[in-house]
């Protein structure tokens, strides 16, 4: 459950933890929930659950972040950064630490030592709803690190992946359940490889080069937390879009004038993804991705992005695979690529921007009003002149409408 769902509607998440204790309780012959929420205390009392605790955590099917937390799981940062992590055991043991928080009874956003793990024991199908059209499985990167993260922690539970489905309501006439795979594959087609959508953001300038380099790190997010859905072709073809562009777009040009360091960044993602296995590289393709990020640090610096910034881990593969070649070329640019790193490094994030410093004003003192002056005597007898006109006037109008 996410953080904006539970703090937002928290009467909902009560409805629906009722739902699930009136459905284990309902006395059908055949009832999957009272049968899973039977084997489940026996699971939790065989751990070492007293009997009163394993009964009342049965029923226990909410889980979410801990109470107040609208920031997510963590996973959301942590796979980009991938050079921080060696093993995706590593992220899923985030994910299912900031996600055991459960929401059952009067437990109420508390973390339960093993029970988030007993309940998801079992699971064989997951399921997200898709309800608008702004964003897809692709571009949203909430997408991965709620669906992907589950489908991480189930597969960690239980040895398996599970069935992944999308529930597309967007059209509520047209509402139906689509494979996960197949929805991503269309993804894919309609946005990150489709010249249109490419032109699109081409005409955005920094945005869409910005968008660009989003769509292919979310690809990474897939690859890491469900690696069946992103295929070895769909790694290919981003190369070929992209570095060698394939749809005769001036890419190359592109990112150079609107935003460097987004072409930076996608071929930093694809060169971890590379490095870590997810994309099965010809060496020809490590080689120019090499050429193509060292050529843009050494330009530009390190563009501090998730993937690419402080990536000692990157660097050093890409380094290794331009002297690899064996040419002087290779190699200069290699030493150019790491005096550049280090630079950067060195640097300390002097260049980034900061706002004016907040500074204590001192009160200040109410100012005193001047003195009234008395007008001058003249002007007093400029005012009675023009009162005793004014009466003359009237007392004359007076007698004249009272003569017959």
């Amino acid at each position: 459950m996410g953080g904006m769902y539970k703090e937002n509607f928290p009467t909902r998440v009560k409805l629906l933890d009722k739902a699930v204790r009136l459905a284990a309780a309902a006395p059908e012959l055949l009832n999957p929930v009272r049968d899973h929420t039977a084997a489940m205390q026996a699971r939790l009392a065989a751990k070492g659950y007293t009997q009163d605790d394993a009964a009342k955590y049965s029923v226990a099917r909410i889980f979410g972040t801990k109470p107040g937390n609208l920031s997510g799981t963590q996973i959301l940062y942590l796979i980009p950064r991938s050079g921080v992590w060696d093993d995706e055991n590593a992220v899923s043991s985030v994910y299912m630490d900031k996600m055991s928080y459960v929401y059952s009874g009067d437990t109420w956003g508390q973390q339960v030592g093993g029970l988030y793990e007993e309940a998801i024991q079992g699971t064989d199908t997951i399921l997200r709803v898709w309800a608008s059209n702004m964003t897809s499985q692709l571009s949203n990167h909430h997408a991965y690190e709620y669906l992907g993260g589950l489908s991480m922690a189930v597969k960690k539970v239980t040895g398996k992946s599970p069935a992944a489905f999308i529930s597309d309501v967007r059209d509520p006439s047209g509402a139906r359940i689509r494979d996960f795979e197949e929805v991503l594959a269309t993804n894919f087609r309609s946005e990150l490889l489709n010249r249109k959508w490419i032109e699109g953001m081409k005409g955005n300038g920094y945005a869409g080069a910005g968008h660009i380099a989003e769509l292919v790190k979310n690809t990474f997010g897939w690859s890491v937390t469900r690696p069946e859905s992103v295929s070895q072709g769909t790694w290919n073809d981003i190369y070929e879009t992209y570095i060698n562009d394939r749809e005769k777009l001036k890419m190359a040009e592109f990112f150079e004038k609107v935003s460097p360091h987004a072409l930076q960044e996608i071929a930093a993602t694809l060169l971890e993804s590379g490095r870590k296995g997810m994309w099965d590289a010809s060496p020809e393709q490590i080689a120019e991705l090499s050429r193509v990020y060292a050529e843009s640090v050494a330009k530009h610096g390190e563009s501090g992005g998730l993937v690419g910034g402080g990536n000692t881990k990157l660097l050093d593969y890409a380094t290794q695979s331009l002297v690899s070649t064996g040419t002087p070329a290779g190699a200069g640019l290699a030493a150019a690529l790491k005096e550049k790193a280090a630079e950067t490094s060195a640097a300390g994030g002097a260049d980034k921007v900061a706002g004016h410093p907040l500074e204590e004003v001192p009160a200040a003192t109410p100012a005193t009003p001047p003195p009234l002056t008395p007008p001058p005597a003249q002007d007093l007898w400029k005012f009675a002149a023009l009162a005793a006109f004014v009466l003359l006037l009237f007392s004359g109008f007076t007698f004249k409408s009272g003569t017959p």
